[in-house]
């Protein structure tokens, strides 16, 4: 227990042996006693002193003690100092009731017994003691106020104020002020709901979490708050109960941080994990694709080849072709799926030209009326100054149909259609909130439907592979998969609006090019006789895709050389005599791949010509899926339909650079 300090003790009388016996009687290590021999010493020793009682005769020349005392009650800092009159006057009433009037608060008179001096004194000891205690204790709270203020005050990210039972606020702070843009005057006494959104109070929230807080002890919890300019702001709240020492509900402490650019990143990075998700659930598919399109397009392209054959020997009224006719069907449905799965993947290999989106667009405008039927109206509105972008035009035709049949699905009972072209730019503000687009300038292909409608849930897995909404049989999944394929797979972006019961709305955005739209060949310009006698090596490792290609050629006119493995068709080079005009070679083979192949026969055939086949393949395409330079390439879904002409236009190509410079013909040198 810490050693108490010593109080002062003030004793006034004009005779000494009065002040040494007073001294004499109240002596002890508590005591800090000071004498003063008159009124005037009395009143000049309170100017820079403070007591805990004074003892005071009353008859004293110039100033006895009851003037002394009126003089010290008369001063603040001296008034509540109690004055006990230590006389040996009368005990007259009218005599001490005049003592009591100036403030004296006991009498003591003489002769008095010192055990009485001493006991009287040491209650206004203890008091003066108790009441210094308080009055540290109160500086003490007040310090730790301000300093809590100071604090308050001074954090800058927190808004922290209080509020009452009811949820009224009853104080803030400068941090408060910042944060919500609302002065002290203009909240006080109003109810914290004031800064919640509209959605939020309609919803009940507020008195939510006050209920929360106050049967759980706590509410911690994140949402939109509106400043006082009506932006909103993101905000932690931390909501406490605050309760007297009977436990009843005085109020609550509020904690409010700002965290609007937390959200954002945190927004960010959870776009980014999902589209790193998405991006992995494409190249899983993609790898799917790319692993069974080799193979399945193999099979398909035989089947078509010896079924068309078989088709072209029937008389036209023979009923099996159209038994004929449904299996070329299914075969091309089979090549159709395996293309939007590569599309999707973004496997697809693709011939990208300059073109104006507008005039596909009106190409395909009769087909697309056919394809949605009457019960629905179709609306374009094309942009004139809408640009010009870079693309496959098989894939955007894709994207155009996609869209459509998706539009038309969710519309069983009719409707309306829009498809609308036009321009946007943009800037680096939305390439931060959209990593993936890249500044600049787009044309953005717009197709809106009054259908059906989603719901965010159902927009958020639309064009993962394989998800439909349709009816069983009615849709493979695929469609806007493949759409959303073929737009990434051309720098573009996708964008989605859909309300239920209201209709959807897809903008697709393709980066626009200044460049001149690429002229296009008329297929009907195309060699109507694609027939040659040149020499042709047809390298394939599939008996059956070989068998067709042999076929084809053989048909018209060439001679064909067949190698099933790439060392097989060297040394068969090697050992024909003659020349060599052309190789058409597969591309993934056993052993040495149709490039190898191609390398070393056309060391010893420098004008050979050379086309490629696959049915999917990363060898001949770069990282985009874009063909590279000089190569030319069949799809082997194409090849019962064009691999003639392919042949022949490039054979003739050939002559015609040979034509051109003779100097060439006799030289060794590769072509």
């Amino acid at each position: 227990m810490p050693e108490k300090k010593p109080v002062n003790l003030l004793i006034v009388d004009d005779r000494p042996d009065g002040l040494l016996t007073m001294e004499a009687v109240l002596q002890s290590p508590e005591h800090n006693i000071v004498q003063a021999s008159s009124g005037p010493e009395a009143i000049a020793l309170l100017m820079d002193q403070t007591f805990a009682v004074i003892l005071m005769d009353v008859q004293m020349p110039h100033m006895n003690g009851f003037e002394a005392a009126t003089l010290i009650k008369r001063r603040s800092e001296s008034r509540d100092i109690p004055i006990i009159f230590v006389t040996a006057i009368s005990k007259d009433p009218r005599y001490v009731y005049q003592g009591y009037e100036t403030g004296a608060v006991d009498y003591i008179f003489k002769p008095y017994d010192p055990q009485i001096l001493r006991s009287k004194v040491a209650v206004f000891v203890e008091l003066f003691r108790k009441n210094q205690q308080i009055q540290e204790q109160a500086e003490q709270l007040r310090q730790s106020e301000e300093r809590f203020r100071l604090m308050i005050d001074g954090v800058k990210d927190y808004s922290i104020y209080m509020l009452d039972a009811d949820g009224r606020t009853k104080t803030w702070t400068p941090a408060a002020e910042k944060m919500t843009g609302y002065k002290a005057a203009e909240v006080i006494g109003e109810p914290f709901s004031r800064f919640y959104t509209e959605e939020d109070r309609l919803a009940g929230k507020p008195e939510r979490h006050l209920r929360e807080a106050e049967t759980e002890g706590r509410s911690e919890h994140e949402g939109w708050r509106v400043h006082k300019s009506g932006a909103r702001f993101w905000a932690h709240v931390v909501l406490t109960p605050l309760r007297g020492p009977e436990g009843s509900l005085r109020g609550y402490a509020k904690v409010t941080r700002d965290v609007t650019d937390h959200k954002k990143t945190q927004d960010e990075l959870r776009r980014k994990d999902e589209e790193l998700h998405q991006a992995r659930k494409i190249e899983a598919v993609g790898r799917l694709a790319g692993g069974v399109a080799h193979d399945f397009n193999n099979l398909i392209t035989g089947i078509l080849g010896i079924t068309e054959d078989l088709k072209s020997e029937l008389d036209e009224r023979d009923p099996r072709r159209s038994d004929l006719q449904e299996i070329i069907k299914a075969a091309n449905r089979a090549f159709s799926l395996t293309k939007q799965l590569l599309a999707f993947g973004r496997r697809q290999m693709v011939s990208p030209r300059v073109m104006d989106l507008n005039a596909v667009i009106t190409d395909l405008n009769k087909m697309l009326l056919r394809l949605i039927g009457e019960d629905f109206q179709l609306t374009t509105i094309l942009s004139p100054d809408a640009g010009r972008i870079k693309a496959d035009p098989s894939q955007v035709e894709q994207v155009i149909i996609n869209l459509l049949l998706n539009s038309r699905d969710a519309m069983p009972g009719g409707g309306r259609i829009t498809i609308a072209t036009g321009n946007i730019q943009f800037d680096e503000n939305h390439a931060r909130f959209h990593p993936e687009a890249r500044p600049g300038p787009y044309v953005v292909l717009t197709v809106a439907d009054t259908g059906c409608g989603m719901d965010e849930n159902t927009v958020s897995q639309i064009f993962e592979p394989f998800f439909t909404t349709k009816e069983k049989d009615k849709g493979t999944g695929l469609g806007l998969s493949t759409v959303y394929g073929i737009v990434k797979q051309n720098g573009g972006e996708v964008f989605v609006d859909s309300i239920p019961s209201q209709g959807t709305t897809f903008m697709i955005f393709l980066p626009r090019v200044e460049a001149e739209v690429a002229s296009v060949i008329d297929p009907s310009q195309l060699l109507t006789a694609a027939e040659g006698k040149e020499t042709i090596l047809v390298v394939e490792d599939e008996d059956i895709v070989r068998h067709v290609v042999r076929n084809i050629l053989s048909k018209k006119g060439y001679r064909v050389l067949q190698a099933s493995n790439g060392q097989e068709a060297i040394d068969l080079a090697r050992r024909h005599e003659g020349p060599i005009d052309m190789i058409v070679t597969d591309v993934v083979m056993p052993g040495l791949n149709g490039r190898q192949v191609v390398e070393v026969v056309k060391a010893e055939h420098p004008r050979l010509a050379v086309l490629f086949m696959s049915g999917y393949t990363e060898d001949i395409i770069n990282h985009r899926g874009i063909l590279e330079p000089g190569i030319s390439f069949i799809e082997k879904s194409s090849v019962n339909n064009s691999l003639a002409h392919k042949v022949r236009d490039l054979l003739d190509q050939r002559s015609s650079l040979r034509d051109k410079l003779p100097e060439v013909a006799t030289s060794s040198e590769t072509i």
